[in-house]
Order: C-alpha cells, then structure tokens, then sequence
C-alpha cells in the first residue's frame, strides 16, 4: 500500500486548480494542510476520492469532503471483496467473478445470476438512472384529494421502483 506523498497532494491540487477555475494560487501551508490530513491514507483511494469530486462536486474540496470520499470508497471495497470473489460458478462451471447464492448457498457468476450478459446489465442500469433523472419534479399546489397530488405519489412510487431495481442490481454486483 502506497501511502500519500506531498508531492502527489501538490499535483492532485494544481488539477482541482484548473478544475475549479481557482484564481488564488495555492500556498504552500494549503498544500501542507491538505497533506497533514491525506498523508495516512493510501494515494489510490486519494485519487479515487479526487476523481469522485472532480465529477460531483459544484466547489473545490476541502480536506473533509475528501476523506469522506476516501472512507465511503473503503467501505464500498471491503464490502465488495466479501461479496465478490473470483470462483468456479455452480452453474456455468466457469471460474469467474462470483457473488453468494444464498437460496442455494453456492458461488454464482453474475451472468448466470441475472440472466444478463454484463453488457445487458450495464444498458438496463443506465436505463434505469435516465428513466430516474427523467423524472419530472412536481409542486403540489392543490389539495391531497385532487388529481395533481396522485399524480405526484405515482412518480414518487415510479422513482421508488426504479431505485430499487437500480440497488438490486447493484447488490448483485453490477
């Protein structure tokens, strides 16, 4: 495990610069901070976290916002290495990357999970995550009684549905 170097945090810094457009140039006590707080934690999962924040944040980040990226990217990891392991799938017989039946207790790969190619599954989640952004937003400006007020619990119920298509198949490791 590599852990963070100062040089790495300076350069990772310079590109949130040009990412965010920052006029203020970075001091050098800015770049120690940032490393003081980075330092203990490998450079990979640094990178991923600015990566992450590169693509999601509106702002550039502080060193919180980055190691909480950091931790939630450790959780997902760990969670993900109990639940994914490469095994021979009981139903293919193919040494693949498998998650755990629990109905028959046995190393399944995701294809023969889900009945999915990996390409299938890809396309039916960037399905599911347009159909929830195409999602129309809905002020209730009327009563509970009236019209508009169902048509707003029918999307609410629509986006429930979807998000939980979406978690499941992300629980099954797509």
């Amino acid at each position: 495990m590599q852990k963070t170097s100062i040089d790495q945090i300076r350069s990772m810094l310079h590109t949130f610069q040009g990412v965010w457009s920052r006029k203020t140039p970075l001091s050098e006590d800015v770049i120690k901070a940032y490393y003081q707080i980075l330092k203990k934690y490998n450079f990979e999962d640094v990178r991923k976290a600015g990566y992450s924040a590169m693509d999601e944040c509106e702002f550039f980040p502080k060193p919180f916002d980055l190691v909480n990226r950091i931790k939630n990217i450790q959780i997902e990891e760990h969670l993900e290495g109990q639940l994914i392991r490469t095994k021979t799938c009981h139903i293919c017989g193919e040494e693949k990357q498998c998650i755990i039946d629990e109905e028959v207790n046995a190393w399944v790969c995701r294809q023969c999970y889900t009945g999915m190619t990996p390409g299938e599954c890809k396309a039916k989640i960037e399905e599911i995550v347009s159909q929830i952004k195409n999602l129309p937003e809905v002020k209730i400006e009327q009563s509970e009684d009236e019209l508009p007020a169902k048509f707003h619990d029918d999307i609410l119920n629509r986006k429930q549905e979807l998000l939980k298509q979406y978690q499941q198949l992300k629980e099954q490791g797509w």
